[in-house]
């Protein structure tokens, strides 16, 4: 393909589809197409030439214009997710937010426009979807060096050794007032600290010696499905649900094992009661 980019503005735009079906990938296409046309009938004449592309369900949109489209684009933009909106009474609910990139003077400042538009859609978790994102960009709030995330840590590692699931329960509730309630917190923030949470979780396992199921995948699993999640309460109930659900079934089998000897032993008595039995011959056979 031969683009037609001339000297002006390159920019990004985030569309992130919500609330679609799991695995619904024709539900995902026929949106893509939809997004697709739109953008073409809405971009021609305005920009020099755009491009997009689709990740599962994001969907980037490059646009190169002369400076003085911006409001023009902007209007566009606001345009093209109104009639994606159109589709959400027809597919189940689902939900459309636009990010906007920072604007960009040439193809190699692309990576800042990409990332800002990755950012402002993940601020619906907190100012909610359905809108066009472009908002201030914060600085870090500086939770993850605050005194209330290193609590955090050190309660959650102590409900682990005690293998009380309700405890860690009540941990990650504490945690999710805690961000939610922290000056200055963004949704981006708010994603990357449970990510952070799930890595928390799994290095307390591995210095206690608790098995996870699915160790390696756990985190990368977890992250997929957090941005999947289109709002803060969604994301919090999704990492309670797979902390909590993975940490009961290996609390369960790590009680299982500490339990072991004593139903060995138990079963040696039942088993040899009429015969003369020492303390050492039960220690030997439990092991």
């Amino acid at each position: 393909y031969h683009y037609s980019f001339c000297s002006g503005v390159f920019q990004i735009f985030c569309i992130k589809f919500d609330r679609l079906p799991s695995r619904d990938r024709k539900s995902l296409e026929f949106l893509v197409d939809k997004a697709n046309g739109i953008a073409q009938k809405r971009l021609e004449g305005v920009c020099c030439d755009f491009e997009l592309y689709a990740d599962s369900s994001y969907v980037f949109l490059l646009l190169n214009y002369l400076p003085g489209n911006q409001k023009t684009v902007r209007h566009e933009i606001k345009a093209l997710l109104d009639e994606l909106s159109v589709f959400e009474s027809i597919m189940a609910g689902m939900r459309v937010t636009i990010g906007v990139g920072e604007p960009a003077e040439s193809v190699s400042d692309l990576r800042c426009s990409l990332r800002t538009a990755r950012w402002r859609v993940e601020q619906r978790l907190i100012c909610g979807n359905g809108l066009v994102i472009d908002s201030e960009l914060k600085a870090p709030s500086g939770f993850t060096d605050s005194e209330q995330f290193e609590g955090f840590n050190r309660d959650m590692e102590k409900a682990v050794e005690s293998l009380d699931s309700d405890e860690v329960g009540r941990h990650l509730q504490k945690l999710e007032k805690e961000l939610l309630g922290w000056p200055g917190i963004t949704g981006h923030e708010l994603l990357q600290m449970c990510k952070e949470v799930c890595n928390v979780y799994l290095l307390s396992m591995k210095r206690l010696k608790i098995a996870v199921e699915n160790e390696d995948s756990f985190v990368e699993q977890f992250a997929a499905g957090a941005d999947e999640c289109e709002s803060a309460e969604v994301l919090f109930r999704f990492l309670n649900r797979e902390i909590g659900g993975s940490f009961t079934k290996a609390a369960g089998r790590k009680k299982q094992e500490d339990n072991r000897p004593i139903r060995t032993a138990k079963k040696y008595i039942n088993e040899h009661y009429m015969n003369p039995i020492t303390l050492e011959d039960v220690s030997a056979m439990a092991g």
